[in-house]
Formats: C-alpha cells, sequence, structure tokens
C-alpha cells in the first residue's frame, strides 16, 4: 500500500521516541504499555497540504508503520481488528491536526524469497532488504499480513484491495513480485 500523494517529502515524521514505536510495531520487542502514558503525534513533512489530509486514506511514515484515516479505520475495523491493533495519531499539517491511526499488524506468514531478493550491504557487512521478490502464494485468509523475517515489510491482500475500491477509499496499491 502506498499513499496517493504524487509528491515530495509527504512522510509522517513521529513526534517522541521513535524507537519505542519502532520496537513495539514492527519489531515486537515491547509489550507497548508505553501507549497508556503518550499522546500519539506526528507532522506532515513541507510538501504536504492541509487538504491532503482529507483525501488520504493512507500515510506513510518515516519508520514503516502503516498509518490510516479515521474512515478507513471505522470502514474496515470489524473484520481488521482481528488483525490488527489500531492507535489514534494527531497528524498536523500546517495548521490542520486530523486524527489518523497507527496500526499494527499482527498476521505474519513467510512471503519473501529470500535467495531472490535485492540487498544492500551495509558498513557493518550486514544486508538490507531493498527489493523484495515474492514468490510464495498468499493464502487469502488475511487483509494485512507482515513477513515472519523481515518484520518490517508488510503486504496487503486482494480481499483488502477490493474492499478499499468498493468503498471508494483513496488508497494506491503497489504490486510487489
Amino acid at each position: 500500500m502506498k499513499t496517493i500523494l504524487k509528491k515530495e517529502e509527504t512522510l509522517i515524521v513521529f513526534q517522541g521516541n521513535t524507537d519505542r514505536l519502532f520496537d513495539y510495531f514492527v519489531r515486537d520487542a515491547t509489550d507497548g504499555e508505553f501507549l497508556n502514558y503518550v499522546e500519539l503525534k506526528g507532522t506532515a513533512q513541507e510538501g504536504m497540504k492541509e487538504e491532503d489530509l482529507e483525501k488520504c486514506d493512507f500515510l506513510s511514515g518515516i519508520v514503516g508503520i502503516p498509518i490510516f484515516s479515521e474512515r478507513f479505520v471505522e470502514k474496515s475495523s470489524y473484520f481488521l481488528n482481528q488483525e490488527c491493533m489500531f492507535y489514534p495519531i494527531e497528524i498536523k499539517c500546517k495548521n490542520r491536526v486530523k486524527t489518523f491511526y497507527l496500526t499494527k499488524i499482527n498476521c505474519y506468514q513467510e512471503w519473501i524469497d529470500y535467495d531472490s531478493s535485492g540487498f544492500r550491504i551495509l558498513v557493518d557487512g550486514s544486508k538490507m532488504l531493498t527489493k523484495p521478490i515474492v514468490t510464495k502464494v498468499f493464502d487469502n485468509e488475511f487483509y494485512l499480513t507482515r513477513d515472519t523475517i523481515t518484520k518490517s515489510r508488510w503486504a496487503a491482500s486482494e480481499k483488502l484491495k477490493k474492499f478499499v475500491e468498493e468503498h471508494k477509499l483513496n488508497v494506491e496499491f503497489e504490486i510487489v513480485r
């Protein structure tokens, strides 16, 4: 999934400790207890306009955590609540503030073919996945899923894509091969 915005500098920058957000939402390294004591806030980069907040149902954050609009969550929560947890976040763009939801995906599948995928070698010699290749067939029992190995990579099913199209939600989909 990706935002419908076709311009540069439209990522959401989270305020506060992004390590804790990443540890909970992506790495599953914490229990998320800190979320009971913080107010989640984010700021749009300078390329986003105030009216973009009204038309987007998905925003991209700098840490790779899915951010969905209130409209998207209201329409999909009856089935996505089984796979995801939603946390309200105030997104500020210029002078406008709007509620969106950070999403923790709790469904996992092994779907990346690591032998065929592209990697970048980092300074310390470790590899970072840059171009995942999907060769495994997804089961259609999910809407959103994360890879079991690279938890920062997640995918949407055809069922979710169809739901988005039927409800005319403003989300785009990337095809990963």
